[in-house]
């Protein structure tokens, strides 16, 4: 794994995180694209699974997640790279940053939210590209591809009904799945599904959906890390190409005055009008 991880925003996303010392996680319908669930059935296919029948576990997916809409997964983004052109594009706007977070660290506090939280899932793993599978993808495949067959197995004998524990697993395992045309990104994610479980103990509470305006829209999403108390994990802060870029470094230096985080400029010249 990576020392450091990015998430890409803009200025006001930036000074939210340092502010709020959270990070929002995305209702998945709501990410950029709204196709990645069916990525599942490609990649069985592609596994020695017969596309009419791991089909059937998908609708059977599709039905799950409807039910238990508020469970989420919840998902927050990052990125290997610290300095990507198409990344300030897609997410920085014009003049964006790039949030760079220890992942060690990072994965660490996503282990506590359970703790204080009724969650089904809180963890931080790396995106898997379709047909470009490393030693350990193929392993997490197979099994995924185990719970697919046993679940399968449930479908046909009529036998789901109490099974869901069984795609609550798969729940939180299809939102890795992504195609190969955005394996350049090298994305990680922290994917985050709140449980319909009862409390475990009297500590534990549930995770409130909130909602952020996007447009026309509003947008779910939820406040991780909130009752931690501990600073983020921010190791490095890289301001985006744009015509101010200086003056917008030097505005970040003074606001996180008092911290080692590391503030420097991107390489790629400004390509603004």
């Amino acid at each position: 794994m990576p020392d450091l991880i990015y998430h890409y925003t803009n200025m006001e996303g930036l000074k939210g995180i340092w502010e709020s010392q959270c990070l929002w996680a995305t209702h998945y319908k709501y990410l950029n694209d709204e196709k990645e669930i069916d990525m599942f059935v490609e990649v069985m296919s592609g596994r020695g699974f017969k596309r009419e029948d791991i089909k059937v576990v998908h609708d059977a997916y599709i039905v799950f997640i409807k039910k238990q809409n508020a469970r989420g997964p919840f998902i927050v983004s990052f990125c290997d790279h610290d300095d990507l052109l198409s990344q300030w594009l897609r997410y920085g706007g014009a003049g964006g940053c790039a949030i760079g977070f220890n992942y060690e660290e990072l994965d660490a506090l996503c282990t506590q939210e359970p703790k204080n939280y009724l969650l089904g899932q809180s963890e931080c793993k790396c995106v898997i590209y379709n047909g470009l599978f490393s030693s350990e993808d193929e392993k997490f495949l197979d099994k995924l591809g185990n719970d697919a067959f046993h679940y399968l197995k449930k479908i046909k004998d009529g036998s789901t009904s109490s099974d869901s524990e069984l795609m609550g697993r798969i729940l939180g395992t299809i939102p890795r799945l992504k195609h190969q045309g955005f394996h350049e990104e090298k994305e990680h994610r922290i994917i985050v599904a709140r449980s319909n479980k009862e409390n475990e103990c009297d500590l534990q509470k549930e995770m409130k959906v909130k909602y952020r305006q996007k447009g026309e829209s509003l947008v779910p999403y939820i406040a991780l890390f909130e009752d931690i108390n501990i600073r983020l994990p921010i190791k490095r802060i890289i301001v985006g190409p744009a015509y101010n870029a200086p003056l917008r470094k030097e505005a970040i230096e003074m606001m996180i005055k008092g911290t080692d985080i590391e503030v420097k400029l991107s390489d790629i010249p400004y390509l603004g009008n």
